[in-house]
């Protein structure tokens, strides 16, 4: 089965900015274009994927890139976010404020998430962007702020994605070298 990366990783046939032919779990190298040798590392960053989603045998992974910490517990929300809804559906009308703090990192990403699924579930809003706005290790552990901007899921509106029942810490992992991912399973 073939997916998609990128901005959107859905199945190729349910993905139209996903590109035909890419297999994001091919190890064969490419050689780079005459274009992308002279692009600073930061810019071909830039122009890399913000999250991907990879199977599992019975629910699915949803792994965050970034630079830094920062942009890997944005960009891996945004991912949960386009899992349950496709982003470019979602109108900005409403913006919530998320804060959290926990013991360390990986507890971080699953407490970050599960906020949500919290919204999702209590207020049944959907976020089309979202924006960590700071990241800090505190006495006991580390705390996030973020602002998620969205509005209430419309089922004649939104295609629903999948549902996601929990986050989990199964298999939780963090990698901070050379740049950042946050690969976490979630509960489908």
């Amino acid at each position: 089965m073939e997916r998609a990366t990128g901005n959107c990783a859905r199945l190729e046939t349910e993905c139209p900015q996903g590109r035909a032919g890419s297999n994001p779990f091919e190890t064969r190298a490419r050689s780079e274009s005459p274009v992308e040798k002279i692009l600073s590392p930061a810019l071909k960053f830039k122009m890399a994927k913000k999250f991907e989603f990879l199977p599992h045998p019975a629910d699915e992974y949803i792994v965050g890139y970034g630079r830094d910490l920062k942009e890997a517990y944005q960009n891996l929300a945004l991912g949960l976010n386009e899992f349950m809804v496709p982003l470019k559906e979602v109108k900005l009308k409403v913006t919530k404020n998320i804060e959290v703090e926990s013991e360390d990192k990986a507890a971080l990403a699953f407490d970050f998430l599960t906020e949500f699924l919290i919204l999702h579930d209590s207020e049944n809003l959907v976020f089309g962007d979202v924006k960590v706005t700071s990241l800090e290790e505190t006495s006991k552990g580390f705390k996030l702020k973020a602002t998620a901007s969205g509005e209430e899921f419309d089922p004649q509106k939104h295609h629903q994605g999948t549902a996601i029942k929990a986050i989990t810490y199964h298999n939780l992992e963090i990698k901070e070298k050379p740049t950042v991912s946050i690969k976490i399973l979630v509960d489908i």
